[in-house]
């Protein structure tokens, strides 16, 4: 074997070398490329419905329902008391329960939906007609939340929400009119309005305070 024979074989091993050494490198330099870009690259960022018209969907994103609420042996069905739960829950008065609810309803139309009295009050919780739509002004965020028919008084989840909206207002009414005001006091201007404040009458109060005990599951 001639020395040139020898000389060429050796600079091919040196030149397969050293392509194997530049693709090895070309291989290293494209896999931290890579890396460095996954690391840049952020993930996007959820965003935060702001839009006025949304604002009904974004507060019950936020703020989504409470945990289910005890089902008990009442007229109401189990998604009628879920609502009432969850209403309550919504409006955080901290002084009403489902259970004070539930003793009105007993009181003032015995769970009965579909009833108007001789004096023009209207549904399960008996709203009082002239007042209807003044009770439905002090809050509308709950009508707008559960897509009710502000116009059928006859409706639970409308009647309920003008209730509710009914003892809201009494509320503020005996904490600016009566010193340490307590439920009872709310409850009897929900039935008599202003004239309680002459009267002290708490007859209506009593009875459904009465009518609680049988609903005292709910705390």
């Amino acid at each position: 074997m001639s020395i040139n024979s020898n000389t060429e074989k050796r600079l091919k091993m040196i030149q397969n070398g050293v392509g194997i050494i530049i693709f090895m490198a070309a291989l290293m330099l494209l896999l931290t490329a890579i890396l460095i870009f996954k690391e840049n690259v952020q993930e996007p960022v959820p965003t935060i419905i702001n839009d006025k018209e949304d604002e009904v969907l974004s507060e019950l994103t936020l703020n989504p329902p409470p945990p289910t609420s005890p089902h008990l042996d009442i007229p109401l069905s189990a998604e009628e008391q879920e609502f009432v739960y969850k209403l309550l829950a919504f409006v955080e008065y901290d002084w009403l329960k489902p259970k004070h609810i539930y003793a009105i309803m007993d009181v003032e139309s015995d769970f009965r939906k579909e009833i108007q009295s001789k004096t023009n009050d209207f549904g399960i919780m008996q709203i009082n007609g002239p007042y209807y739509t003044f009770y439905q002004e002090y809050n509308r965020k709950p009508y707008k939340i559960y897509n009710t028919d502000l116009n059928n008084w006859f409706d639970f989840k409308t009647n309920v929400i003008t209730g509710v909206n009914a003892l809201g207002w009494w509320y503020e009414q005996a904490e600016k009119t009566l010193s340490d005001p307590d439920i009872t006091d709310v409850l009897s201007m929900y039935n008599q309005g202003y004239i309680y404040l002459e009267t002290h009458n708490k007859t209506y109060a009593n009875k459904v305070m009465k009518e609680v005990k049988k609903y005292g599951q709910e705390k």
